[in-house]
């Protein structure tokens, strides 16, 4: 028994370790994004596993197995993981004025200030919901809100798509729109990853569209994003029918949802992307980007410390970058880049696995130099891809920012409509 429980020790002790250095793997696959999920739900789930390796400990000493010196080793290794979940706990909650400092950086130190006052009542409350953090469950069902499941909005041969809209329960009409794309790295995925932020949101107002598309290997791109286009060309077409304001809508995303939602917005009414639909308005009002891709287009390896995509892509693609670079290059938002962008929040975690820092660095230089209206970066230490799946603490310090983002936007769009009226 004292073996045994050095032996789950020590595998304690390494994906404590993980948490603060992630495995970041030169090989692509199931290791490198096993070491992302590990790193997740024991980072960002620190007190769950304190509490669960706490009552395996103390399990095992009813045994007699603590008295010997594997015991031991096994109690020390576990007391330092322990330390250092509780730390990383304790030092997360730095988030809140962390980003609250980058969005008065970026938009001015009193930007909530230029919220319209109606709408700056309904915003959150900041402090943290611990119900939702020891039972995320909790999240699923709120009085004030309406969940609309599995609604088509394409149908050709055998291709079904569906969303999910969520809306405040008492009626609203013109309510400012939010479409989800989620990720999956373009071949798994639900259309349910923003649960969080949508009850959030729809609670205020908002009609939440939560949206699903082709994937590979089945899909090739740009099938992915067709069908993201598909998506929102229905929402202007029968969104008001729910509420929503088809003059109003925003995407967001995390992973390759961000990328798909950048691309999204940098290639509004691009014909090339919409087939059946040339014509149709495919703009939208801004974008959040949650831990997205932007550069397919530079080689994996030296460049790129992060190779974890490579493989994937390549399945996405159905091609490599020597053998099809026009296609790399079309899929990148970074290279969609131009004048006239519309506004764009990145949000991104320094400690995330899959995705390199500085790809998002680019990605918001370029977007800089042409003077992107409303341009957002968030940075947050020690927190991991994926962070905001869950109502964990990295969630509830970053959501009310997103929040007022999105609000901020909808009161410039308000404004802009009675200046032209």
């Amino acid at each position: 028994m004292a073996a045994l429980f050095l032996i789950w020790s020590v595998i304690f002790f390494l994906l404590t370790l993980n948490v603060y250095w992630p495995l970041r793997l030169k090989t692509q696959g199931i290791p490198t994004f096993s070491a992302f999920f590990l790193g997740w739900i024991v980072g960002d789930l620190g007190l769950h596993w304190i509490i669960f390796s706490v009552g395996i400990t103390l399990a095992i000493s009813l045994t007699g197995a603590l008295g010997t010196t594997a015991g031991i080793l096994g109690l020390m290794l576990h007391i330092t993981s322990w330390i250092a979940l509780a730390w990383r706990f304790k030092a997360i909650f730095q988030l809140r004025p962390l980003v609250q400092k980058q969005m008065q950086s970026a938009l001015g130190k009193n930007y909530e200030a230029e919220i319209e006052p109606e709408l700056r009542k309904n915003l959150t409350p900041l402090p943290f919901d611990w119900k939702a953090y020891w039972n995320p469950p909790s999240l699923l069902k709120d009085d004030r809100v309406e969940v609309l499941a599995n609604i088509p909005f394409f149908e050709e041969h055998d291709v079904q798509l569906y969303l999910d809209i969520y809306r405040p329960r008492d009626p609203v009409q013109n309510g400012p729109a939010l479409m989800e794309i989620h990720g999956g790295v373009w071949t798994i995925g639900t259309k349910n990853q923003k649960i969080p932020l949508f009850m959030r949101m729809a609670a205020q107002g908002w009609v939440c569209f939560a949206i699903t598309y082709r994937l590979s290997p089945r899909a090739v791109f740009p099938d992915h994003l067709v069908d993201c286009k598909r998506a929102l060309h229905w929402i202007k077409t029968h969104g008001s029918n729910y509420g929503a304001d088809p003059n109003f809508i925003i995407v967001t995303g995390g992973s390759a949802g961000g990328h798909l939602g950048s691309l999204t917005t940098l290639t509004e009414n691009q014909s090339e992307f919409q087939p059946g639909f040339e014509e149709a308005d495919t703009s939208v009002a801004g974008c959040v980007s949650f831990y997205g891709l932007y550069d397919f287009e530079t080689p994996f390896g030296t460049e790129r410390p992060y190779p974890a995509f490579a493989d994937v892509l390549q399945t996405v693609m159905q091609s490599t970058p020597s053998t099809n670079p026009h296609l790399y290059r079309q899929a990148s938002p970074i290279q969609w880049v131009a004048g006239n962008t519309k506004p764009m929040m990145l949000v991104q975690g320094l400690n995330d696995a899959l995705v390199d820092i500085e790809e998002a660095h680019r990605f918001y230089q370029a977007l800089h130099q042409e003077q992107t209206p409303r341009l957002v970066m968030l940075t947050l230490p020690m927190v991991q891809h994926a962070f905001d799946l869950l109502p964990t603490v990295p969630t509830q310090c970053v959501l009310p920012a997103v929040e007022r983002y999105l609000t901020l936007l909808r009161t410039d769009y308000l404004r802009q409509q009675v200046s032209e009226s």
